[in-house]
Parts: C-alpha cells; sequence; structure tokens
C-alpha cells in the first residue's frame, strides 16, 4: 500500500471514529420527567392561594343572586303601575339602567378574579420552571419531558385520554424529579404569595 493511499484511509478511520463518537455522545443525552400538575398540588402555598381566590369567588356569587332578587322584586313593584302610565315608564327606566349598571361591576369583578387565577397560575408555573431548570443545569440533565402519573380512572373519561395521550409511554422512575423539585419547592416558597406581593 503506497503512502498515500495509507493516509487517505487513516483519515477516513479518524473521520469515521469521530461520527460514531459525536453520535455516542448525543445517544447519552441525560433526560428527566416531571409531573407539573403534582407539584402545583403539593406546592407550599398555591393551593390555599386557589382556595382562597374561590372564596372570594363564592362570595361574589352569592351577591351577584341577591342583587338579581332585589331587581327581580322590584320588577313585580311595577306591576302596582299601569303599563301606560308615566310613574311606570319611569320606573322601568330606573329598573333597566340599574340592572345594566350591576351587569357592567358584576363582569367587572369577575374578570379580576380570572386574571387574579390566571396570574396566580402563571407565578407559580414560573417559580417551577426556574426550580427545574437550576436542578437540570446542576445535574447536567438536558432534556425534561411533562408527564402525568395519575392512575387511569375509568369512572374519569378524561383520566383515560390523558394517560393515553401521553408523550412518555414508559419510564425509569429514577428519572422522575417531581418530588425533588417539590423538595427544592418547600426550601424557597418563602412566606409570602405571588398574589401577596402584587
Amino acid at each position: 500500500m503506497n503512502i498515500k493511499r495509507w493516509i487517505a484511509v487513516s483519515f477516513a478511520s479518524l473521520a469515521i471514529t469521530a461520527l460514531f463518537s459525536i453520535n455516542a455522545a448525543n445517544a447519552q443525552t441525560k433526560v428527566a420527567i416531571v409531573d407539573v400538575g403534582a407539584i402545583f398540588k403539593l406546592h407550599p402555598s398555591f393551593a390555599g392561594q386557589l382556595e382562597a381566590l374561590k372564596g372570594q369567588a363564592d362570595g361574589f356569587k352569592a351577591d351577584a343572586l341577591k342583587d338579581q332578587q332585589a331587581l327581580a322584586q322590584s320588577a313585580q313593584a311595577l306591576q302596582q303601575f299601569k303599563p301606560d302610565s308615566d310613574d311606570f315608564r319611569i320606573k322601568q327606566t330606573e329598573l333597566a339602567q340599574k340592572a345594566a349598571a350591576l351587569q357592567v361591576e358584576q363582569n367587572g369583578l369577575m374578570q379580576k378574579l380570572m386574571e387574579k387565577e390566571a396570574m396566580l397560575h402563571f407565578e407559580t408555573y414560573q417559580q417551577v420552571n426556574a426550580l427545574i431548570s437550576q436542578y437540570c443545569d446542576d445535574r447536567g440533565i438536558q432534556l425534561v419531558l411533562r408527564y402525568n402519573n395519575q392512575e387511569m380512572d375509568m369512572a374519569q373519561p378524561g383520566s383515560v385520554m390523558q394517560r393515553v395521550n401521553s408523550s412518555v409511554i414508559y419510564h425509569d422512575p429514577n428519572n422522575d424529579i417531581t418530588q425533588a423539585i417539590v423538595g427544592q419547592l418547600s426550601k424557597v416558597a418563602g412566606n409570602t404569595s405571588p398574589l401577596e406581593r402584587r
């Protein structure tokens, strides 16, 4: 074998070896899985804050029902006036204005509650995501997949479909970082909630 041919074969061998080395390195990508729903349920303050918002929503609904009942009574009181009388028209206009103002007020209150709930979910997710990122950076984990560890319940078709449509079919339990992130949350959750800081 002449020297030129030997050099060419050697370079080709080195290139193939390097290619296999790169593929082997890529094949060793560290992957983890996490159940974000479980983290939210186990979050030190999220459930309490969500319950407080639900309490506000229940109070709002009770107040709205009282207001609607008061409007209904006012509408019944209109019956004491003749439909073609000036008093009837005045009272009917007042009632319509009151109903419209009440509707605007109720819509505004409901919108604020929905915004608070969305903000709670957003800020909690941001906090969880930052913890996951830090945890993975510290351990050289390059990819995290979200999954749902909830068991399928035939009485709840939604739980069956969630599992059937899950991207994760099988996993090594050692790759599940859910409890590790919950542990991190317990350390850094702090005494103030995202909504209390606003």
